[in-house]
């Protein structure tokens, strides 16, 4: 996910992930993957949730925006729970 990023620290980092629950078999083209989170939504939004302290200064915030097929209330807990230091909230 942030692979093509040397490891530069960010004050802030905003995303819209593909959110929409979908089939694997729809990830093949750059529409599909635009709105194709994977089974249940979150495939995409869990990989940044393991990643995004690392791309994120001590200080830093991350805007994440998730809908309701995504389970947010499970999103926020996994966000609480990864270790990585982060604070989950709902806006």
């Amino acid at each position: 996910m942030f692979s093509n990023i040397n490891k530069v620290k960010f004050d802030m980092i905003l995303f819209n992930p593909p959110y929409v629950p979908g089939i694997a078999e729809y990830n093949n083209d750059a529409i599909d993957m635009a709105w194709n989170g994977g089974k249940d939504g979150s495939e995409t939004i869990k990989r940044f949730i393991g990643t995004v302290d690392n791309y994120l200064e001590k200080e830093g915030c991350a805007y994440l925006l998730l809908e309701g097929r995504n389970k947010v209330d499970e999103i926020l807990e996994t966000i609480r729970r990864s270790n990585h230091g982060l604070e989950a909230r709902s806006l």
